[in-house]
């Protein structure tokens, strides 16, 4: 059993807001960071297992009717692909959020973008510790490719390419608001370091 004092304290840790020192808001903003990147990377991942869902409905749908049997229903129901892709929707958006505002700051590292911080305009690899993020521009490259590889259906599929579209179309505007973010970000550090340069200046 805890004692009288201790139940004191503890409801007084929880009743009071958290003053983050500097070294707990970086450790936190790390933390944060790696988990919205994994919850990009899981998504991706889930939007892989339903485009290959797609793509085998699909078919079975097309062998029916080129059989003149009955044809077969989409077995994913427009009621689920508006979920999925709310879900989906749901993720580019706060990532997007996020990407703004540490763009702001000056402190912007992107979950996604073959213009990562490490790469110039030219597609050059920057030279010393800055690095190109490989894995995370294979994600990003494929999160455009694989739904747009799948518009290319029937007329019949009309459900399958709605889908498909508003996922090129979300996936294409969230890579286009990151390029801007970043360049948001270069030239949020630029003009910090000036400032700081004039400041030093103005010391000396």
């Amino acid at each position: 059993m805890k004692d009288k004092k201790q139940i004191e304290k503890e409801n007084e840790y929880f009743s009071k807001k958290v003053i983050e020192d500097e070294m707990q808001r970086t450790l936190s903003f790390e933390l944060e960071h790696k988990s919205f990147r994994m919850w990009y990377i899981l998504n991706m991942v889930i939007m892989l297992i339903v485009y290959f869902v797609f793509t085998f409905d699909r078919i079975s749908v097309s062998a029916s009717a080129v059989a003149s049997e009955h044809v077969k229903s989409p077995s994913m129901t427009p009621a689920m692909q508006v979920i999925i892709m709310l879900f989906y929707g749901a993720m580019l958006f706060s990532l997007s959020l996020y990407n703004y505002r540490a763009a702001s700051m000056g402190v912007l590292d992107a979950f996604a973008s073959k213009y990562q911080k490490g790469i110039t305009e030219k597609n050059e690899v920057v030279k010393g510790e800055q690095h190109p993020d490989t894995k995370m521009r294979l994600v990003s490259v494929t999160s455009v490719v694989l739904p747009a590889t799948a518009l290319g259906g029937s007329i019949s599929d009309k459900c399958h390419i709605v889908f498909f579209l508003v996922w090129t179309v979300l996936a294409f505007a969230y890579e286009v608001f990151t390029i801007f973010c970043l360049r948001k970000n270069m030239n949020v550090i630029e003009k910090m370091t000036a400032d700081e340069e004039a400041e030093n200046n103005d010391d000396d």
